[in-house]
């Protein structure tokens, strides 16, 4: 089992300050950063190498750049008050949209002009096209099956299928699993240079095998289009692992359990969503953790685990918390799935990334 540091006391050491941001500085990138879960995650890296005296870059990669200097201004008020200056210097941003394969192509260009090394990568970012709330259908599934409708949404949660971005791809196959995998293709010597780098997938509870179809890899057709998109995250996740782990870089698979994040955007009153989620804790759900900052136990748990080579990554590793709001982290087992499918699931996906960088090659996006 494990803990994750959450220290009680926001603000940081004095004597971290002190530290120079230099080549032994660790540099963590967290996709989708701005709010929620990602921001979470960002709270509490800060907190867990201020308490260690550990020198740390946070790279806050997200979509909207005006929310993301929001963001980043709260962070450097709460914590670096006094010392401005390094706050940011400590706090620093990508714009990306992952959604968008020439969005990620300059990220991770500009990425590699700003920073030779990256140790921790957390693949938070996703979306959820959730169109219309069925308020008879969840009644019914809070009162008959809660542990149900905390897992999955039940039948209360009405998706829109078919959603296509520009450039051809499923959306929210694009923003959930293709946008990342493009990203650490694109970053991955710098994650070597690390030497113990670890890379966090953001899974689900609700990745079910049976909401996945492999002749719709793309999520275009389903009815549950974040729910597939989940589920080939982790058969990605564990098909790279190996072969990634020969350059010291770690695959690690990581649920935040429920959390009123905003990724519904706004198709679920946030309000009442906190309320059912409250409901559902007192039932005694698993892993009802509401807030961002809960919901980044695991993946933090993951990226400051001092030993990753006794991470299992083939577990998903699930935030979990009582009534009492102690949290910690469980291993959970996942159906790993047939390999030779998940080999062809990354060898299509390694043939649209080539596709999409030759193209922004040929528009002179790319030097390389």
């Amino acid at each position: 089992m494990l803990a994750a540091a959450d220290p009680s006391m926001p603000g940081p050491a004095p004597a971290a300050h002190s530290a120079s941001h230099g080549d032994d500085c660790k540099v963590a990138l967290v996709t989708g950063a701005n709010t929620g879960i990602g921001f979470g995650i960002v709270e509490r890296l800060i907190e867990h190498f201020e308490a260690a005296h550990e020198p740390v870059t946070i790279v806050l990669a997200c979509r909207n750049r005006a929310k993301a200097q929001e963001a980043r201004a709260a962070l450097i008020a709460r914590y670096f008050p006094a010392h401005r200056s390094f706050g940011e210097r400590t706090i620093q941003l990508l714009a990306v949209d992952l959604s968008n394969t020439k969005s990620v192509l300059l990220a991770a260009a500009d990425f590699k002009r700003r920073f030779r090394r990256l140790d921790f990568l957390a693949l938070n970012a996703g979306i959820m096209p959730v169109t219309a709330i069925d308020a008879v259908a969840g009644a019914v599934d809070l009162f008959t099956r809660p542990l149900v409708l905390a897992k999955s949404g039940g039948n209360a949660l009405v998706q829109r299928a078919g959603l296509v971005t520009a450039e051809g791809l499923g959306e929210v196959f694009a923003a959930n699993v293709f946008g990342h995998y493009l990203l650490v293709r694109e970053l991955e010597d710098e994650l070597a240079r690390s030497g113990d780098a670890r890379v966090v997938w953001m899974s689900s509870t609700t990745a079910d095998p049976a909401l996945f179809d492999d002749s719709d890899w793309q999520c275009v057709k389903s009815k549950h289009p974040y729910e597939a998109s989940k589920r080939l995250s982790e058969l990605v996740a564990l098909e790279m692992q190996p072969d990634l782990s020969k350059r010291g870089i770690h695959t690690l698979l990581a649920s935040p359990g429920n959390v009123s994040s905003g990724i519904t955007q706004g198709a679920i009153f946030s309000g009442l969503l906190v309320v059912i989620l409250y409901i559902l804790r007192f039932f005694g759900a698993s892993g009802i953790n509401i807030t961002g900052r809960n919901g980044a136990t695991s993946t933090v748990a993951l990226i400051t685990s001092p030993d990753a080579k006794a991470l299992d990554p083939t577990k998903v590793y699930h935030s979990e918390i009582n009534l009492l709001g102690r949290k910690w982290v469980v291993p959970l087992t996942i159906d790993q799935g047939d390999a030779a499918l998940r080999r062809h699931l990354v060898g299509e996906m390694e043939t649209l990334r080539r596709k999409f960088r030759d193209l922004a090659r040929s528009e002179g996006l790319l030097r390389d």
